[in-house]
């Protein structure tokens, strides 16, 4: 993904006048669309040597600017409301952002200098809720460089090979998934002034809707739902009386056993 900055231009810049004429000479095939994009290029240079040299400044090595027709429709002043020629920047994320109030001889404004790489993602690619997507030219991820618990992860090189899926008009089954809510309960250390981990109890649902409600009656089929409870010792401590016996009959009773991990890492 790459940032996407527009830099709006000092009225000067694309005088509205040959503009016109540009796009009239475009429209009626006077000049060709290549001539129609290396003028406004031209009309461009300065400020497009000044967007350099900000972005040099920071380091940035990689990037790629070019004149788009915007519609500009928000509340600041100093903005021309409309639809206007700006210059459009692009660069990787991993270099730093322009700051969002700079100023310079040929532009006025920056839009889009901290918008993150996910909003960014989700406007350009149109994603609007819940939706069925369509991937291509995908690798799989080797499980050491997985970032997610998805039993299957891929990557893409270019946002531009995911779209939304055009059966996403049609009626598909949505998949269940698998969810699981972790309770800690804590206690404070007061030797360190700590929390420590008393206990862990863990609830999975094998097969979750995501768009609407789960009645009582699919909780309770068997296999939706499991769970279990960690408890450890206190540090130099032991577990109430009678405790051993307690967890034993109650797994014994539901099924389950009782597990004993006498290391102190878990």
């Amino acid at each position: 993904m790459h940032r996407c900055v527009y830099a709006i231009p000092n009225g000067s810049l694309f005088n509205t006048d040959k503009i016109m004429k540009l796009e009239k000479d475009a429209e009626e095939s006077h000049i060709s669309p290549t001539t129609f994009r290396t003028k406004l290029q031209d009309m461009a240079l300065g400020l497009k040597n000044e967007m350099a040299k900000q972005l040099l400044n920071l380091n940035v090595s990689t990037f790629s600017m070019t004149p788009v027709k915007r519609r500009y429709a928000f509340e600041r002043s100093d903005i021309t409301v409309g639809e206007n020629y700006v210059l459009k920047v692009n660069y990787p994320f991993k270099d730093p952002p322009l700051p969002a109030d700079l100023k310079g001889e040929t532009f006025c404004a920056l839009l889009g200098t901290h918008n993150s790489a996910l909003e960014l993602f989700l406007v350009k690619r149109k994603i609007k809720g819940p939706s069925w997507l369509s991937v291509s030219k995908f690798s799989s991820c080797p499980a050491p460089q997985r970032v997610s618990w998805c039993k299957f992860e891929i990557t893409v090189d270019c946002s531009k090979d995911i779209r939304v899926s055009s059966s996403s008009k049609n009626a598909v089954e949505i998949p269940p998934v698998i969810v699981t809510a972790i309770n800690l309960k804590t206690i404070i250390n007061e030797k360190r002034d700590v929390n420590e981990i008393v206990s862990a109890s863990v609830i999975t649902c094998q097969k979750a809707k995501i768009d609407t409600p789960m009645l009582a009656s699919e909780w309770k089929k068997p296999g939706v739902l499991s769970h279990f409870t960690v408890v450890r010792k206190l540090d130099g401590g032991i577990f109430p009386m009678g405790f051993n016996k307690e967890a034993t009959d109650r797994n014994s009773k539901a099924g389950s056993n009782v597990l004993c991990c006498e290391s102190r890492q878990v």
